[in-house]
């Protein structure tokens, strides 16, 4: 039951770190579209877009708290293993840079006009949801995915902690990648919501039916790309884990193969969506197909790693022992002159 309350939590966290990271970028796109073209409507889905990547940076912090305290109470062993390497200024200087990042989007929301008047300023508002951006994903995308990789790998957390050593890692820059693509699918179907309620309004059915069209051809792009950085990661995760998804375990194989076959369908309704265009129930179903999967995917990692958690723990518990009756059984010095 705490495994699957562990994914669930965690599945939900990741959606709204995939909005809090690709939000930003996706408001400067629509920002510079109303620059350009006098697009008011982007204006609008850029504002609104804005205001919920501050709210998903909120929860995501929240969440990731509650992720940690769960797997916590589930493998504390890994936790400390995975965690503990991590210098602590680096968890001081993130506290830092998530305000650092919050207040950038505060910013570009509360001086939009006044930051609008000259090129200068228009150049300074276009840089807040950059540094807002590259600060959350560069920092917390690598350190987090170092914490998860040496959790199941006892060897990687024992040397002493080298940041951009770490980076050159298989599995951390596969784990990455593979985040970093789902950020614009989610933000891209967040923004197909958007496009949907504003056209509804006043300002017209014909620009939220753009909006919702190009929502859905960049999360369709990125979905795309994801068939191959999930392969690398497959490629790049433990022998052992990667042999549990290949049919090592029935249960982690299955999971994995609906999980499967649920992205092919996010792929079917995310095409449709971009050719034909999408009303409420396209949309509903883009939003719900994108949570199963992430849901399933999440499941699948957990699946094929959990049992990693508590056997590197059994390994290190058992090299500690024997190192200690080594020492005990090695003869000492003879007391007697």
């Amino acid at each position: 039951m705490l495994d699957l309350l562990l994914v669930l939590v965690l599945a939900v966290h990741l959606l709204t770190v995939n909005v809090a990271v690709a939000g930003p970028l996706f408001c400067l796109w629509l920002d510079w579209r109303s620059d350009r073209h006098g697009d008011g409507f982007a204006a609008a889905c850029s504002h609104r877009l804005a205001a919920q990547s501050i709210v998903s940076l909120v929860l995501a912090v929240l969440l990731g708290f509650i992720s940690l305290g769960l797997l916590w109470m589930a493998y504390p062993d890994a936790v400390v293993r995975g965690w503990s390497p991590v210098p602590a200024r680096r968890w001081w200087f993130g506290v830092v840079e998530i305000l650092f990042s919050l207040a950038c989007m505060y910013a570009y929301l509360r001086w939009w006009q006044p930051l609008g008047k000259t090129a200068l300023r228009r150049a300074a508002r276009y840089l807040l949801p950059v540094l807002a951006t590259t600060n959350v994903a560069y920092h917390f995308g690598f350190l987090f995915a170092m914490t998860a990789v040496m959790a199941v790998r006892p060897e990687l957390a024992a040397e002493p902690f080298d940041f951009l050593t770490l980076l050159a890692d298989r599995e951390i820059l596969a784990r990455f990648t593979h985040m970093l693509l789902a950020c614009p699918a989610v933000a891209g179907a967040v923004l197909m919501s958007i496009g949907r309620r504003l056209g509804d309004g006043t300002i017209g059915q014909d620009a939220g039916a753009r909006v919702i069209t190009w929502g859905a051809r960049i999360a369709l792009s990125v979905t795309c790309l994801q068939y191959v950085a999930g392969l690398y990661l497959l490629i790049a995760l433990p022998e052992a884990a990667r042999d549990r998804l290949m049919g090592g375990s029935v249960a982690s194989t299955t999971v994995f193969i609906i999980a499967l076959v649920a992205t092919a369908a996010l792929t079917v309704v995310l095409g449709i969506a971009s050719l034909s265009g999408a009303g409420r129930r396209e949309i509903g179903m883009v939003h719900g197909t994108l949570a199963l999967v992430v849901l399933l995917m999440v499941g699948t990692r957990h699946a094929a790693l959990a049992p990693l958690y508590a056997q590197s723990s059994e390994t290190q518990s058992a090299a500690e022992q024997a190192d200690a009756d080594s020492r005990s059984s090695s003869p000492g010095e003879d007391p007697t002159p």
